[in-house]
């Protein structure tokens, strides 16, 4: 329980991917006609953007690529002091130990996983107002055993097993914080734009799914800051 590969492991499975991208890209540039003349850049540049406890993911990741991560969004991220004080190995190991309990399981998640629980959490803790049924929709369809690892990995805590400090405050690239109107821990950003070297706070209508929530004014954003 000391991080196991988190957020490392699903990094690594970034990287991997935009890797691959990178490859196939330069392999179709070799194919075409173009002069020596023509400069071309030496790696493809990636903005990240990164959905609410999944931070640690995004922050690692342009820790990591500095080169070819050009610049960061991250979209209700946890507070500054989330993201600094790892959370203590005793803790982790007690909650991973209780999700994945083979008494427990069964029927934590058969209650957790029920349409009923998937809605009550969503209006309590995502959304400004009530959830809409094409969330439902989605969240249910998603809904099976082989699901289950990766959230009682993020559940129990395993992204923030450690201190995000020393990546948070020397990012070199641009970084753009999103928090909703209605999200009481946008407060508790604040440090981020104090601390970073390059950051910018916003907010928009929504709560803690701003993508979902307000899908129009988070494309826009990302936009204007990427490009």
């Amino acid at each position: 329980t000391r991080g196991l590969s988190f957020p490392l492991g699903w990094v690594q499975g970034c990287e991997g991917m935009m890797n691959a991208c990178t490859t196939s890209s330069a392999s179709i540039l070799n194919m075409l006609p173009i002069p020596s003349s023509v400069s071309m850049p030496k790696c493809r540049q990636w903005n990240v953007v990164c959905q609410g406890g999944l931070a640690p993911v995004g922050v690692v990741l342009a820790a990591r690529n500095t080169d070819s991560v050009n610049k960061l969004v991250l979209t209700s991220p946890p507070s500054w002091n989330d993201m600094t004080t790892p959370i203590p190995e005793e803790e982790l190991s007690f909650n991973y130990g209780f999700l994945r309990n083979a008494l427990v399981e069964p029927i934590a998640f058969g209650l957790l996983e029920t349409k009923w629980a998937i809605e009550f959490f969503s209006n309590l803790f995502l959304f400004q107002g009530k959830c809409d049924q094409q969330w439902l929709d989605f969240a249910c369809h998603e809904i099976d055993a082989k699901s289950r690892p990766p959230v009682q990995a993020f559940n129990a805590g395993f992204c923030n097993h450690r201190s995000f400090r020393d990546e948070l405050g020397t990012l070199p690239q641009p970084t753009l914080i999103l928090s909703g109107t209605d999200d009481v821990r946008a407060v508790e950003r604040q440090e981020y734009e104090s601390t970073m070297k390059y950051c910018t706070l916003q907010s928009m209508p929504g709560k803690n799914v701003l993508p979902w929530e307000s899908p129009i004014e988070t494309c826009n954003a990302i936009k204007d800051f990427c490009y």
